[in-house]
Order: C-alpha cells, then structure tokens, then sequence
C-alpha cells in the first residue's frame, strides 16, 4: 500500500523522454541530410539517384565530344582515386559559356598535356539520366578514347550525367514538398523538446511533493493514520482518481501522498482547468490540441487547499465521492456559492447526488473564487 501510495512514475517519465529524445535526434539527422545535400556538400560519385545535388571533382576533363540544341556541351572527366581506391568517369553538361571560361579551358588544356596540372577542379551539378541519344554519342566517343570496345564503354559512364550548375546550393530548387518536410521537422523538434523540458519539469515537482510527502508520513499522525486506515476493509477506493475515503481521511495519491481529514472540510467545490498541448494539436488536429481536467478542491479550517481527484470525465466519480464525504461531514459547504449540504439535500436525494446540479460546483476555472477563509495555503 505505501510503495503504491509513494511511486513517483519516474520510470514512464524516462521512457518518453528517451523515446521523445530518439525522435528529435532523428529529425535533425533527416534535416541534416536534407540540408546538406541542397548545400551542395554530397559527393556525386557516392550519390545513389538522379537528381541529386552535389560536388564533383575533376582531375582530367575531355574537350567536347558533343553538344544539344541548347548550345550545352558535353565533356569526360575522370575523378582523382576515391575512398575506395578507384576512380570513376562522368559525362558533364556545361553551358556553353562555361565551357569557354578561362578556368574549364585551362583544366582541358592541362589534360591534353603529359606533364600537365593534376590539381582537382572541382564544381557542382545536378546528376541527371542520360537521354538515348547523348549514350550512343558518349559510347562512341569514349570507346575511341581509351581504345576500349563500345559496349565496355557503358560499363564506365553508366547512364547518368552531372549537368553543371552556376548556384553554390540547390536551395532554390527544392520542391514545395521538401519545403513542407523541412518545415514539419522544425516544428516537431520544437514540439518534442517543449514536451520533454514539460515533462521532466512535471517530474521534478512531483518528486518534490513525493518527498514532502515520505517525510509527512514519518512526522504526521493524519498521514500515519490515514495510510492505515486506507488497508481497512470498508475504505473506498476510487481508482480511477487514486482516491481512498476512510473512516476519517481523504487520502489521494495522484499526485503525491496527500492526506487530510473529512470532518475538517471547510468547503467543496469543483475546478477545471484546461490543459493545452501543441504537440497533440500539431499531429491530429485542433480539437486534439486540448482538454478539460476536473477536480474536487477541499478547503480546510487550517486553511489548506487540498487539489484532489482530477477526471476527464468527472460527473460520476465525483458524485459518487461528494455523496460519501457528505455523509461524513454535512457541515461543509458545497460549490462556490457556499452552499449548505442541507440545503443541497433538500433539491435532490443524497443517493441521487448531481453536482452539475449543485449551483456554482462546476464551471470555474480560477481555483480561489469562491472561497470563504481569508487565509490559506495550498497543500
């Protein structure tokens, strides 16, 4: 009974905060990749699919061997020794303007001479299919050019070009779709760390108020008597709102061990509050983004405020747990209005206890309107 009435939940706290944690660093891995691909900082000799944006290093680069319609021209080049000790040929598309640089120029030149400059030139591109027309084309040429049989010279270029792009990123380029993607991410990493800092704040303080509560039950006799009393056979276990109603005592353990007696409820009435999460708003929509938490709220003539009993669904429980508590304690006053029980009992029966019934129960979400003593604390 004390082991349950003292666990703090730290356990189902790790776990969401690891899974929530494992979420997050994913997401930004996926914008990472994302980010550094449209950068420009992939290697296209390790890019697996076309359209990738990337980097390529030339340290030889043929003339041209052809041209499209658009004035584009079409060169070899060959890359330095990769990683993995090869090295590998590309088709190019260079605008025509390009082509005639100074600096291409110079790289093609040096390329024709035995002793010439090795030094990579390295730009970046697209890497594009290659139509039918232009692999006939770069087959033929490239077969000549390393004295090779034509259908070997496939087994070199494959079917892809790297089309030479002006622009340092391909930021510009990017679909409304990776946009969207990217956009989705932030906000989630956003989402997930404002739960996980929510989260631990939460358990922290229940900690806090667990603490509070193991060194109560070592010094108080209503929390010593109270815990007792709650193993007694005729205790009411309220489940659903980690309630107990004894003999004496209202023990909750929802929250931390709290415990106070029923005879010394002041007053009683309801508070809601509204709890809002962006997270849940943000993956299933507005009306998910929210919900509306009861609790009974016991004032006491030590001037306490005692928060107990919180349900989604209050009605039920509640009456159920009010009825009891006023046949123990029929001097308390009921919702905000101060209501006498007597008075209560007079527009409905005890065993047919309706508080939405009960004038000014419901309905606030300010937990100190309403209240009678001038002076309190809450517990």
């Amino acid at each position: 009974m004390k082991k349950k009435m003292f666990k703090t939940g730290m356990l189902g706290t790790v776990i969401a905060t690891i899974v929530l944690a494992v979420l997050t660093i994913a997401a930004v891995l996926l914008i990472y990749i994302i980010v550094d691909s449209a950068l420009g900082h992939t290697n296209l000799v390790e890019a697996d699919r076309y359209d990738d944006f990337g980097y390529l290093d030339a340290k030889y680069m043929s003339d041209s061997f052809a041209s499209d319609d658009d004035g584009n021209k079409y060169v070899f080049v060959q890359t330095p020794e990769q990683k993995d000790g090869k090295v590998y040929y590309f088709i190019v598309g260079l605008p025509e303007s390009v082509y005639n640089s100074q600096e291409i120029q110079h790289k093609i030149h040096e390329t024709q001479k035995e002793d010439g400059d090795e030094t990579p030139l390295r730009f970046k591109g697209t890497l594009e299919q290659t139509s039918a027309e232009l692999d006939t084309a770069a087959q033929e040429s490239f077969s000549q050019m390393l004295d090779i049989k034509k259908d070997e010279a496939e087994s070199y270029l494959g079917h892809a070009c790297v089309f030479y792009s002006k622009a340092d990123t391909n930021l510009a380029n990017m679909d409304k779709g990776m946009w969207a993607a990217l956009i989705f991410l932030v906000v989630a990493i956003g989402l997930w760390v404002a739960e996980m800092v929510r989260g631990i704040s939460r358990q922290i303080k229940k900690n806090k108020k667990i603490a509070n509560a193991k060194t109560l039950y070592e010094t108080n006799s209503d929390y010593q008597n109270g815990v007792r009393q709650a193993e007694e056979p005729n205790a009411q276990h309220f489940k659903a709102a980690r309630v107990y109603i004894t003999r004496d005592y209202v023990v909750s353990y929802q929250e931390g061990l709290e415990v106070f007696r029923i005879d010394q409820i002041r007053e009683l009435y309801g508070y809601d509050q509204r709890r809002s999460s962006a997270l849940m708003g943000f993956f299933f929509g507005v009306f998910a983004s929210s919900r509306m938490d009861h609790y009974l709220v016991a004032l006491t003539s030590d001037g306490e405020v005692h928060q107990f009993a919180r349900l989604g669904m209050a009605l039920k429980l509640h009456n159920q747990m009010v009825t009891l508590l006023m046949q123990k304690n029929q001097e308390m006053r009921l919702g905000r209005m101060n209501t006498p029980v007597s008075e209560v009992l007079q527009s409905q029966p005890m065993e047919k206890l309706n508080l939405a019934k009960v004038k000014g129960f419901y309905g606030s979400d300010d937990i100190w309107s309403g209240r009678s003593l001038n002076n309190f604390k809450v517990e």
